[in-house]
C-alpha cells in the first residue's frame, strides 16, 4: 500500500468514526435546573448571574469540598484556612475575624449557614451547587452583598437506589488521601421515604515533624445524614433532616517559612536556637514538640497543635400545595463547637514563644414561611417571613514567652472571651410580570431588622495557667482561674433596619438566547469587632 492509499484509508476510518459517533439526540445539552429565584427553573430562563455544578460533575471531577469546587467556577474562591474558610465572589470577601459574618451567604437545603466554621466539612451526598454572583438581598437576605452559594443535598426517592464511591490519591506535598462515601434511598411505606448518606475520609501527614510530636496535616472526617419524607394526604409533605459531622486534625500546617538567607547568620542562628534542625529552604519539615521536650520547651505543658470540631444540624420542612401555589415552612437548627490549638507563626519555629488556643461554640435556630405562586399565568410572585436567633461564645488563650530571647522580659498569658447574640426578622417579596411573548420584568424588596448584643473581656493571667475547656453561659467573669481584668467592657447593643430592593428586566431574543438587565442591592450586617482596645470610649462597632 502506497502513501496515498494509507492516507485515504486513514481518512476513511476517521470519517467513519465521526459518522458513527454523531448522535443528534446525545449532543443536545442537558437542561440544568437551578433554584436561584427560590423556584426550580431552567438555567436558560433565569435572569441571574449563576454558575451551577451538578452531582454528576462533582462525582466525575472528584470534588470533595468547597475549595475544590471553586477551581471550576469563575469569579468564585473558597479559601479553606486552618481557622475559618473564606468565600469570595468577584473579589469581595472577609478575613478571619471571628465576630464578623461573611458577605457571601451560604445556604444548605434553604437554611442559611451564617458562620464559616460550619462549612469546614467535606461534601456529603450533594445534588447540586449554585453560586449566585452579585447582591442577592431580596430573596436571600443579609450578608449576600457579594453573592450566595446554594447547596442542595440528595432527597429520598420513590424507588430503591444506592451508591458507594471510593477515592484514593497520593501527592508528595499533600500526603495520601482516602475517602469512602455513599447513600441508600428507598421507600419505607406507600407514603414514607428515607435516605441515609455517609462519608469517611482520612488524610496522612505531609509535613515531617523533627521534634517529639505528630507530623503536620493528618485529618479524619466522619459525616452522617438521615432524611425522612412523608406524604400527609395528597397536598402536604413533611421532611425531616438530621445531620452530624466531625473531624479531627493533628499537627501544625501553617505556611513554612523560607529564609532568612544564610548571608544573615545572626538571624539564622536565632531560628536554629529555637530548632537546631531548622534550614532556610522549603523542605516540608516542621519543628514543634507536644510536651516539655528539649531543645524546644513550649509554654503550655502537653500543648499539641490540632483541631477537633463537631457540627450538628436539623431541618423540618413542610410543603403544602394549594390551587394558587405552594406554602412552605422551613425550621432550621445548627450547632457546632471546635477546639483549635496552633502555633501562631512559622511552623513551630516560634511556637515555643507563641502558641494559641481557640474554643468556640455556636448555635442558631431559624424559621422561614414562604408562599410561592404558580407560574401558569402572565404573572407570579413570592412573599415570605424570616426569623433567626443565634448565640456565639468564644474563648481564646495565647501564651507569650519571649524570655528565651536575650534581653526580653516578656512572659505572659492572655485570655479573651466574648459572647454575641443576634436576632433577625425580615419580610420579603418579589413580583414578576410577563409583558408579551418575550418580555418580562420583576420587582422585589426585603425589609430586614437586626439586633446584636456583644460582651467582651480580656485578662492577663499567671503564665501557663491550666486551661478550662468549658465555655460557661451566661457570660461569666471568673471560670478561668485567678484572673486580672485588663478589659471588661459592659454589654453593648446595636440595631439596624435595612431595605434592599431589586429590579430585573428580561428579553428572550430567540428560543435559545435570552438577555437581561438587573439592578439589585445587598448589604453586609454591622456588628462588633473582636479587635478590642482597652479604652472603653473607643467604639468597637462597625456599620452595615
Amino acid at each position: 500500500m502506497n502513501a496515498i492509499s494509507v492516507k485515504r484509508a486513514l481518512a476513511s476510518c476517521l470519517a467513519l468514526s465521526l459518522t458513527l459517533g454523531h448522535d443528534t439526540q446525545a449532543q443536545v445539552l442537558e437542561e440544568i435546573v437551578v433554584t436561584a429565584t427560590k423556584r426550580q427553573e431552567s438555567l436558560q430562563d433565569v435572569p441571574v448571574s449563576v454558575a451551577a455544578i451538578t452531582a454528576e460533575t462533582i462525582e466525575n471531577m472528584g470534588i470533595v469540598d468547597m475549595e475544590e469546587i471553586s477551581l471550576h467556577i469563575p469569579n468564585f474562591e473558597a479559601a479553606i484556612s486552618t481557622i475559618l474558610p473564606n468565600l469570595y465572589v468577584r473579589g469581595l470577601g472577609t478575613g478571619t475575624s471571628h465576630s464578623i459574618e461573611q458577605p457571601v451567604g451560604r445556604f444548605v437545603d434553604d437554611v442559611y449557614i451564617g458562620r464559616g466554621a460550619a462549612s469546614m466539612l467535606g461534601f456529603l451526598d450533594v445534588q447540586a451547587v449554585e453560586v449566585l454572583r452579585g447582591p442577592q438581598g431580596t430573596l436571600f437576605g443579609k450578608n449576600t452583598l457579594a453573592g450566595a452559594m446554594i447547596i442542595r443535598t440528595g432527597n429520598p426517592t420513590d424507588e430503591p437506589e444506592s451508591k458507594v464511591n471510593v477515592g484514593l490519591s497520593s501527592y508528595s506535598t499533600q500526603g495520601d488521601f482516602m475517602e469512602v462515601d455513599g447513600y441508600a434511598s428507598a421507600p419505607i411505606s406507600d407514603s414514607t421515604r428515607a435516605r441515609l448518606a455517609f462519608r469517611y475520609a482520612e488524610s496522612d501527614a505531609y509535613l515531617e515533624n523533627r521534634l517529639n510530636g505528630p507530623d503536620g496535616g493528618t485529618r479524619e472526617d466522619t459525616s452522617l445524614r438521615l432524611k425522612l419524607e412523608q406524604d400527609l394526604g395528597a397536598n402536604t409533605t413533611v421532611e425531616i433532616k438530621l445531620e452530624h459531622g466531625e473531624y479531627e486534625t493533628e499537627g501544625n500546617t501553617s505556611m513554612e517559612i523560607v529564609g532568612p538567607p544564610e548571608s544573615n547568620p545572626r538571624l539564622a542562628n536565632v531560628f536554629r536556637f529555637m530548632s537546631p534542625g531548622w534550614r532556610g529552604d522549603l523542605d516540608w519539615k516542621a519543628d514543634y514538640a507536644c510536651a516539655d521536650d528539649p531543645p524546644v520547651k513550649h509554654s503550655l505543658p502537653g500543648f499539641c497543635p490540632g483541631r477537633d470540631q463537631d457540627v450538628q444540624a436539623a431541618v423540618l420542612r413542610i410543603t403544602h400545595d394549594v390551587e394558587a401555589g405552594e406554602l412552605l415552612s422551613i425550621t432550621g437548627y445548627q450547632q457546632y463547637e471546635f477546639l483549635d490549638r496552633f502555633y501562631a507563626v512559622d511552623m513551630g519555629i516560634a511556637g515555643g514563644a507563641y502558641n494559641a488556643l481557640r474554643d468556640e461554640n455556636y448555635d442558631s435556630i431559624s424559621q422561614e414561611f414562604r408562599f410561592t405562586s404558580s407560574t401558569d399565568g402572565d404573572s407570579d410572585y413570592i412573599f415570605g417571613l424570616y426569623y433567626e436567633n443565634s448565640n456565639l461564645y468564644r474563648f481564646s488563650n495565647t501564651d507569650l514567652d519571649f524570655t528565651r530571647f536575650p534581653g526580653s522580659p516578656l512572659k505572659i498569658q492572655q485570655d479573651e472571651v466574648f459572647y454575641q447574640k443576634t436576632e433577625t426578622l425580615a419580610l420579603f417579596g418579589q413580583y414578576r410580570r410577563q409583558l408579551g411573548d418575550r418580555f418580562a420584568v420583576s420587582l422585589g424588596g426585603r425589609l430586614t431588622d437586626e439586633t446584636k448584643d456583644y460582651k467582651f473581656a480580656r485578662y492577663y493571667e499567671p503564665f501557663a495557667t491550666p486551661y478550662n475547656p468549658r465555655i460557661v453561659t451566661p457570660f461569666p467573669r471568673g471560670p478561668f482561674g485567678p484572673l486580672e481584668a485588663a478589659i471588661d467592657r459592659p454589654t453593648e447593643s446595636r440595631g439596624e433596619t435595612r431595605f434592599t430592593p431589586s429590579l430585573n428586566v428580561r428579553y428572550e431574543m430567540s428560543d435559545t438566547l435570552m438577555v437581561y438587565a438587573a439592578a439589585s442591592q445587598g448589604y453586609k450586617a454591622g456588628g462588633f469587632s473582636d479587635r478590642v482596645t482597652a479604652d472603653p470610649e473607643d467604639s468597637i462597632q462597625f456599620e452595615e
